[in-house]
Parts: structure tokens; C-alpha cells; sequence
């Protein structure tokens, strides 16, 4: 279940196949309920009920990157590259190049750009909490290996 998330925001390409299966289930219930939207309603309330929740639905990449720099009072700028087939958007902290990626939607492109660092800031900021809870938050990010041919890069 944790495969495909409720909203993925883009970071993910789930199988046709998993939308498909839903909307055929809802146009089974409504046929079989002589198109009573209630009964619909009522049925996929049960069903999504467990699965859609605040847990569920998470943050969206490129705003939780902002607030996680706003915190660790880090400089963030996303560049968007001309429109070519697809866009090219690179995320900088504090100036480097931490993560960019390339899709043919511009949100999509900013997301995935956006989680990489993310996942990779949240991983060595709660490293270093957890060795001392006096660390210095400018620290842990210095320590990315980020620079040149081994700079981050998020490309689907």
C-alpha cells in the first residue's frame, strides 16, 4: 500500500491500470445502484476511508523543501532551464547544486527536483540531532557530497 501513495505529487508513474481499476469499480456501483450517487458515495466513503488520511496525503516536495530551509535558515532558489521538449529544473541551497530533474510538466520537474535534497537534508539533519542535540544546523549540509561529477541528480 505504501507503493503508491495517495498523491505522489508527481514523483511517482503508478501503472494505468491502478486508475482504471477504480473507475471501474465506481461505474459498477453506480450502474448496480441504478445510479444513485449516494449509494456510491456511501460504498467508496467505506473504501477510502482507511487508505485517505492526513498521514496519507503527506507534504507536497517543493513547499516542505522551502519550509525546511525557512528552519535551517538556508537560502533556496529553483532555476527553470528554457522549455525544450521537457523542462529542466535545478534546486540550489546556499548556492550548490543540490538536485534536478527534467519531465515535460513543470510541477512535476520542481518535485522531483525538489525531493531528493529533501530526503537527503532530513537524513543528515536527524543523523546529527540524534548524535547531539546542540548541533550546528549549517553543518550536516556541507558534508553532502554535492559538488561536481557527483552532484545529486533526480532524472525519471
Amino acid at each position: 500500500m505504501c507503493k503508491y501513495p495517495v498523491h505522489s505529487n508527481g514523483l511517482l508513474d503508478p501503472p494505468k491500470v491502478l486508475s482504471d481499476i477504480v473507475e471501474s469499480l465506481i461505474g459498477a456501483i453506480y450502474f448496480d445502484s441504478n445510479f444513485d450517487q449516494e449509494e456510491v458515495w456511501r460504498v467508496f466513503r467505506n473504501l477510502a476511508d482507511p487508505l485517505i488520511n492526513l498521514e496519507t496525503l503527506g507534504k507536497h516536495p517543493v513547499s516542505e523543501l522551502f519550509e525546511f530551509c525557512q528552519k535551517t535558515r538556508r537560502g533556496v532558489k529553483i532555476v527553470k532551464d528554457e522549455w525544450d521538449k521537457n523542462l529542466k529544473v535545478e534546486v540550489l541551497i546556499d548556492g550548490e547544486l543540490v538536485g534536478s530533474a527534467t519531465y515535460a510538466q513543470k510541477e512535476i520537474a520542481q518535485n522531483r527536483a525538489a525531493k531528493a535534497p529533501l530526503d537527503k537534508l532530513k537524513e543528515t539533519m536527524g543523523q546529527i540531532e540524534s548524535e547531539s542535540a546542540s548541533a550546528d544546523v549549517s553543518e550536516p549540509f556541507d558534508e553532502l557530497d554535492i559538488a561536481g561529477n557527483t552532484k545529486m541528480s533526480v532524472k525519471y
